[in-house]
């Protein structure tokens, strides 16, 4: 009942709706907030450390990592190799990025390869990172990706993607969006979900630099 009460609510929450009556951007915003808080519940509660599960090189030769303050970003995207909307969400979080590039520092993704008989592997270039598939380009940004053990599906609640996690100093997950809004209304969807994401990331990072 939640997730259709959810749906409903989502399907009337775009920008144009809440002009028509006369809401404002950030009200809305904070609702779509509050029903995605209570979706993220349980993982909060479980306390979920990622680093036991990071790793690079690729998925068949795993290098593990030891220099976590390399790693110190405290937004982190949850994806995996099949995510059909990771890809949609990244196109959202570079057009972020291009309109506040020092973004770029704190924010970090994290790639679950879901099936094991084809390598990943990852290349850093001089201001990109790119994800291959069987030496084949698949993904490329602008922010430092890790793979992450499938593991993790055993041992915590974190098993749908995208995901979007947002650490304290501590790199204790204190909050989440989760998932990405897909509906027949294409075009407003495309809109809010990048408005939420924009407005969840800076809305993180403000109040950290406040506190």
């Amino acid at each position: 009942m939640k997730n259709i009460y959810l749906l409903i609510l989502l399907t009337i929450a775009t920008i144009d709706f809440a002009v028509s009556q006369n809401q404002n951007k950030e009200t809305i915003l904070k609702e779509w907030e509050r029903f995605s808080n209570s979706e993220a519940d349980q993982i909060l509660k479980e306390g979920l450390n990622l680093k036991p599960y990071l790793y690079k090189g690729t998925n068949l030769n795993r290098q593990s990592i030891n220099n976590f303050e390399d790693y110190p970003q405290k937004i982190i995207f949850y994806w995996t190799s099949e995510c059909r909307y990771c890809k949609k969400e990244l196109d959202d979080l570079e057009k972020i990025i291009s309109e506040q590039p020092y973004l770029k520092d704190s924010i970090l993704v994290v790639m679950r390869v879901d099936k094991q008989n084809k390598e990943w592997s990852i290349q850093k270039g001089n201001d990109f990172y790119t994800l291959y598939k069987e030496k084949k380009d698949f993904m490329t940004l602008s922010i430092p990706i890790l793979f992450v053990s499938e593991k993790i599906l055993d041992e915590s609640s974190l098993k749908s993607a995208p995901n979007t996690l947002f650490l304290d100093d501590n790199q204790k997950i204190v909050s989440m969006k989760s998932g990405y809004i897909v509906t027949t209304r294409k075009s407003e969807f495309d809109e809010m979900n990048y408005e939420f994401l924009k407005w969840k990331i800076n809305k993180h990072l403000d109040s950290r630099d406040s506190g």
